[in-house]
């Protein structure tokens, strides 16, 4: 278990922020102001299930953190499990109307029963808005999976 977690936790450094913006304006009296945009990083990934394969349902949840003082609006955070998981019963997005140091998401998914054993990994986008513009985010985890093996052909 302490093997799986320590390469598991190699494929949370996929972590990126994109399209960050940081515009200037001019105050009451004319002064310029800048406003910083949020940073957002994802860490604390964690599935709920130990051995997964195809078939079983699971729920991954991580914490997205904003580390500068800038409240983040609207934020929405899609998931989506490529070609070995399926988003269970719902949407592929989660809604949050803002945080202002950190939020936790989750989504539960089924594991597509053509998967094979291995690392498979997990998008999760965030998208936001702030005082100062718009930003997203983007982190990868990889989630290992077991194969459906029969034993003696049975």
């Amino acid at each position: 278990m302490k093997k799986l977690k320590g390469i598991l936790s190699v494929f949370i450094v996929m972590i990126m922020a994109l399209s960050v913006q940081v515009p200037v304006f001019a105050d009451e009296a004319g002064e310029l102001t800048t406003i910083i945009a949020p940073r957002i990083t994802f860490s604390n990934f964690s599935v709920d299930k130990a051995n997964i394969k195809p078939g079983d349902i699971f729920t991954l949840t991580a914490t997205v953190y904003n580390s500068r003082s800038q409240t983040v609006d609207d934020a929405s955070f899609k998931f989506s499990g490529g070609d070995a998981f399926s988003v269970y019963k719902g949407s592929d997005t989660e809604y949050v109307s803002s945080f202002s140091s950190y939020v936790t998401v989750s989504k539960t998914f089924i594991c597509n029963n053509d998967t094979a054993g291995g690392s498979h990994p997990i998008s999760v986008t965030c998208n936001y808005s702030y005082s100062g513009g718009e930003g997203s985010a983007e982190a990868n985890y990889s989630v290992m999976t077991t194969s459906n093996s029969t034993v003696n052909g049975n």
